[in-house]
């Protein structure tokens, strides 16, 4: 993490511009990283949004935040689990369920690839 952000921080600080933190998440292996979705977990780490620069460990409070939500924004993670709840039964959900929770969320799969989808996720077979 350290050399990620001494390769990024032009000022030679061990700090980063929050305008350096998308680059810094491509080079730690995350793919197009989400402004808002970094900004929620900055906040949600207890950052100060309006502090122009971030040094190590409050890189890492926030990047524990982001791992945690998956890169997904505040209102992404609401609108997954409001899916989820709405097509679950018993806090499983089926493959029939699952396609109709990614349509809710906007992603319309056939049910070939729906199926793939949930075989590579649900590796115990549960539901």
């Amino acid at each position: 993490l350290k050399e990620v952000v001494a390769d990024i921080d032009e000022e030679g600080l061990v700090k980063l511009d929050y305008a350096e933190l998308p680059e810094a998440l491509e080079a730690l292996g995350y793919v197009t990283p989400d402004r808002q979705a970094i900004f929620d977990a900055a906040t949600e780490a207890g950052l100060d949004p309006n502090d122009l620069q971030i040094d190590l460990s409050q890189l890492w409070k926030m990047l524990t935040v982001y791992r945690a939500k998956e890169g997904f924004s505040t209102a992404e993670c609401e609108d997954i689990k409001a899916s989820f709840t709405l097509y679950s039964q018993d806090g499983h959900i089926g493959t029939l369920e699952v396609g109709a929770a990614l349509r809710r969320l906007g992603y319309s799969l056939n049910l070939d690839l729906t199926q793939q989808l949930f075989a590579r996720v649900d590796l115990d077979m549960s539901g």
